[in-house]
């Protein structure tokens, strides 16, 4: 796998699998990606994302293994960033840094809001 650079999926394709290590992080270029939970024949989407979302943070972050996994919803095309080139950048950019924890803000609050919609059904 190429560390760092351009990449393109196609549809049903996974970028992410649920337990891999962290190893890149994604930005959205162009389409969409599904985050699914769950094992084969029992999977769900949680979320679907479009251009200029930024994902695979969590675990690079954390450094436990990927949480979800993220699949091509049609065509898409990612810019993806090694470990150390994502590092450097949010060290170098108090803006990128800032972005990084809105996004695990935005995250974080969704996964409140499926929970609590989980408790009340």
């Amino acid at each position: 796998m190429t560390p760092t650079g351009p990449c393109s999926y196609s549809d049903g394709e996974d970028l992410i699998k649920k337990g891999d290590t962290g190893e890149h992080v994604f930005i959205i270029i162009n389409g969409h990606a599904s985050f699914i939970v769950g094992n084969n024949g029992d999977e769900r989407i949680i979320q679907t994302d479009g251009p200029s979302t930024l994902f695979g943070e969590v675990a690079l972050l954390s450094k436990k293994p990927r949480a979800v996994t993220v699949r091509a919803k049609g065509n898409l095309s990612v810019l993806r960033l090694s470990r150390e080139l994502f590092f450097d950048l949010i060290k170098q950019d108090a803006e990128l840094d800032l972005a990084v924890m809105e996004s695990l803000s935005n995250r974080l609050l969704h996964s409140a809001e499926l929970l609590n919609a989980n408790q009340q059904s």
